[in-house]
């Protein structure tokens, strides 16, 4: 049921959405991607942008470009109407499970059927609800198999053989890397496995304690392979692009707000459209090096590396200022509010959409339901 509500509302919200004038029109990082994706199809992608962010959302943007021939965003934006509709199916499973609870499983799903961020974000050009989709499909791998183990603990009957336990666990561990190489951040459920294990060994000296290091092999099979084909286009084998320093800087910074990540001077470029603060990121470090009498690097993860040191100065130098723009940043995290980034989601609710506008579940009551 709150799959089916979940998929009423995204038709519907599809059908004002095509209305607005900027349906279907790419700003800012929504550029990006739909540039990168093109140049995926041409077989000429710059390497620095191939360095410096991951490759599945534009090579996902790429193969729906080439089957709608023209009508590429349109059919991007449907596909990520329907991922929020799977979604929601995926949530309702999920809480069914963890609280042994149908009605639990419902009134979750209902809530995120009728969240009016993700079916936003849904709307615009940009990786959140793909990553969100596997993101939730590994949780549910991982649910799944910690069912089974339980299984096993209470000592089934019919107890899953080894081999398939090793396979689920390798599986949790690529899916995690898959939705990695959308946002990185995802990585910080690979720290699960190594922790599993070692408590699982102070229980237990059993060979089976060793089963969920499986996920680390799972997520280094999808890492080298995506290091593989983003080392055709930028000549480097590396598991991830090397984008984190100059984000870690700008949201750790002395200048930092804990909203917008600000540059300290606007990068100028000229042509094609590009990230502006990857093009701040390779232009201020060259200068810099030039500055000191070394030879700059094209090398992103060089570059990176060079902001991480900067941020990390930087909070040396101001620890109770890094302190005190941590406790703002927990603040915001509870807020009730969406911050602009490519476009205004209160802008749009307010002057584009009645659907955003009604909808009952914003974030502050998405966060409040994800603690428990």
């Amino acid at each position: 049921m709150p799959a089916l509500i979940a998929f009423v509302v995204r038709m519907a919200y599809w059908q004002e959405h095509a209305a607005s004038p900027f349906f279907a029109i790419p700003f800012l990082d929504e550029n990006f991607y739909d540039q990168f994706a093109k140049a995926l199809l041409s077989g000429a992608p710059m390497a620095s942008d191939a360095a410096f962010r991951p490759l599945l959302y534009p090579a996902f943007l790429a193969f729906l470009y080439r089957l709608a021939d023209g009508m590429g965003i349109m059919l991007a934006i449907f596909v990520q109407h329907m991922f929020g509709v799977l979604i929601a199916f995926i949530v309702t499973v999920l809480a069914s499970r963890l609280f042994h609870s149908r009605w639990a499983g419902f009134c979750a799903g209902l809530a995120y059927a009728l969240a009016a961020p993700p079916l936003f974000f849904e709307g615009e050009l940009l990786g959140e609800s793909f990553f969100t989709l596997l993101f939730c499909l590994a949780l549910f791998l991982h649910v799944r198999i910690s069912g089974e183990n339980a299984a096993m603990s209470a000592n089934s009957p019919a107890p899953p053989s080894p081999r398939r336990q090793w396979l689920s666990w390798a599986g949790c561990g690529a899916m995690v890397a898959l939705a990695a190489q959308i946002r990185p951040n995802a990585f910080i459920l690979i720290a699960l496995y190594p922790a599993l294990t070692g408590l699982w060994l102070l229980k237990s000296k059993r060979m089976s304690a060793m089963l969920p290091m499986a996920g680390l092999i799972g997520a280094l099979v999808i890492q080298a392979s995506f290091a593989g084909i983003n080392a055709s286009f930028t000549g480097v084998f590396r598991l991830i692009p090397g984008a984190g320093g100059i984000n870690f800087y700008l949201g750790n910074n002395a200048r930092a707000d804990g909203m917008i990540p600000r540059q300290a001077q606007p990068a100028v470029y000229s042509g094609d459209y590009r990230d502006s603060i990857q093009v701040y990121a390779e232009q201020t470090y060259r200068d810099a090096m030039l500055a000191s009498g070394a030879a700059p690097s094209t090398d992103m993860e060089t570059i990176s590396r060079y902001w991480t040191q900067r941020a990390l100065a930087d909070i040396r130098n101001t620890p109770l200022g890094w302190l005190k723009l941590m406790g703002r940043k927990m603040v915001l995290f509870v807020w009730n509010h969406e911050i602009p980034n490519n476009k205004s989601f209160h802008f749009f609710a307010e002057h584009e959409s009645s659907i955003l506008r009604l909808l009952p579940v914003r974030w502050a009551v998405l966060m409040a339901l994800a603690i428990p």
